[in-house]
């Protein structure tokens, strides 16, 4: 199994958000991720990036103990794309992409014709190619988000944590996002993505991570579970408000 956790409790400075997630995840799988906001998805994911202790239990990548990763050797492992944040920084998006590859180049090379090739691969299958040269602070925020999926892309991380990488994009690039997680799925990623669009990842997910009740429950059919009861109850709302506008 590429992410296996036992007896796992997530949280901050000892306080417990949620807690007994056992989980198995195979390599190869798109995986959904539904919960309602502050139930603990980001910190879930912090925790898998170990930029967050475990409170309790334990976690393993590829069949290693995740504490006993060397920050290169977690980069080659586990690539992140966080929430959507407006970005200022002074970067052309080809140099900020080529940040991706940063644990393969390393300290004292200078990039070469694969990295560029890497990169440029990665703009392409986002269909971004035409920023390249562009200043990352001139972009909107849905073209900064897609252009951040490329630089984590960039690192060929086997796992992709992709926290709403939905949440800033025009109708448009939401299916170009999601089309790509399905070609990544297919060159033999592994994706787990938080949404709150349940419809999304009834369409794309092999598999649901469910953060209820303070604890993660893995669901092997997403879209059996996806319905408007189940999500009404997820979400504090009525089962006709949920069928009224999500069509399920």
């Amino acid at each position: 199994m590429l992410l296996q956790t036992d007896s796992l409790a997530i949280g901050y400075h000892q306080k417990i958000i949620a807690r007994n997630i056992n989980l198995s995840l195979p390599a190869g799988q798109i995986i959904g991720l539904l919960g309602s906001n502050g139930a603990g998805k980001s910190t879930f994911f912090k925790t898998i990036l170990h930029l967050l202790p475990p409170i309790e239990g334990n976690i393993r990548l590829a069949g290693r103990d995740s504490g006993g990763f060397t920050p290169a050797e977690r980069v080659a492992l586990v690539g992140y794309v966080p929430q959507a944040q407006q970005c200022s920084a002074p970067f052309m998006v080809s140099d900020f992409v080529m940040m991706g590859r940063a644990a393969q180049i390393g300290l004292f090379r200078q990039p070469s014709a694969e990295d560029e090739a890497t990169c440029d691969a990665y703009l392409k299958l986002l269909n971004i190619s035409h920023l390249r040269q562009r200043w990352l602070s001139q972009l909107s925020g849905g073209e900064q988000q897609l252009v951040l999926i490329a630089r984590t892309l960039a690192q060929q991380s086997k796992l992709l944590l992709m926290d709403e990488p939905t949440s800033s994009l025009d109708f448009k690039n939401q299916v170009r996002v999601l089309d790509s997680i399905n070609e990544l799925k297919q060159r033999g990623y592994t994706i787990i993505f938080s949404s709150h669009q349940p419809n999304q990842i009834a369409q794309v997910a092999d598999m649901l991570l469910l953060l209820d009740q303070k604890t993660i429950t893995q669901i092997e059919e997403p879209q059996r579970f996806i319905t408007a009861d189940n999500m009404a109850r997820l979400y504090q709302l009525n089962a006709i408000q949920v069928h009224k506008y999500m069509g399920i």
